[in-house]
């Protein structure tokens, strides 16, 4: 085998091509990475991540922008402020070195995906939970932070596994601009 694992969907069974043993679902996420994406594909998961890591930001952004208008609306004092804008960097700081874990297991894809729906559920409901209790806005920030701490470990595991070395650089860079954007 020259490095390379083609996978057809209708084989159960995949065999490592280094110990020639089966393969958990685990382990499956490893050796799938271990080839690079083809330039029209690398083109769209830079895009992606790139459109991610934009809205990632809007959303991290957007209630510290909100919250002078929403807090008077609802006579939050600064106090609660504080531990609603807070409350994401609580979840953030908790999945840094999980969302690297996670991404090293089952593939950086699958944690982006996972997360981004999960980060962008509970954000929606930020503006829902603020007319229901001030603790729900900070829980839904806080399961926002939780996730949306998983995005950088999972992003730079994917791109790692997915890009030669020569091509890693500049497209972190390309991505990682998009958190000016955002």
């Amino acid at each position: 085998m020259d490095g390379k694992l083609k996978l057809s969907a209708f084989n159960s069974s995949v065999t490592s091509p280094h110990t020639k043993s089966k393969l958990g679902m685990a382990e499956l996420g490893m050796v799938l990475h271990h080839t690079h994406w083809p330039i029209s594909e690398r083109r769209t998961w830079t895009s992606l991540l790139l459109l991610g890591i934009v809205v990632l930001y809007m959303v991290r952004t957007s209630v510290p922008v909100a919250i002078v208008e929403i807090s008077q609306e609802l006579n939050w004092d600064k106090k609660t402020c504080g531990i609603i804008l807070s409350s994401l960097y609580w979840g953030y700081i908790l999945t840094q070195v999980v969302g690297g874990h996670l991404s090293d297991r089952y593939g950086g894809d699958w944690v982006l995906w996972g997360a981004g729906i999960v980060w962008s559920l509970a954000s929606l409901s930020v503006i829902y939970f603020a007319y229901v209790s001030d603790l729900l806005v900070i829980a839904a920030r806080f399961i926002t932070g939780l996730f949306q701490g998983m995005h950088w470990p999972a992003m730079t595991g994917l791109l790692a596994h997915s890009l030669p070395a020569s091509e890693r650089n500049y497209n972190l860079y390309l991505i990682s601009a998009g958190g000016h954007v955002g």
